[in-house]
């Protein structure tokens, strides 16, 4: 089981985040367009530049670091 977490978690490509437009609440909040997207983190500040979050946990396997940057993924053992 551990080595096909450690195969799992070294393959994996490009993390692709898809959404769609019924994930998203449009309102108006004091004189501003608000946009929300329902499963995402945002602040309580209406008027205040936001953008939408979202949260991704990563665990990896002890004895590994991490090496990435926003383009490419990759640990090294």
């Amino acid at each position: 089981m551990l080595l096909f977490m450690l195969y799992a978690v070294l393959n994996v490509g490009p993390y692709n985040l898809s959404f769609n437009l019924s994930q998203f609440n449009f309102t108006i909040e004091n004189g501003y367009d608000r946009i929300r997207g329902i499963d995402m983190l945002s602040t309580a500040d209406t008027g205040a530049p936001e953008l939408p979050v979202k949260s991704l946990n990563f665990i990896h396997p002890n004895g590994t670091s991490w090496k990435g940057s926003e383009n490419d993924c990759r640990w090294d053992i």
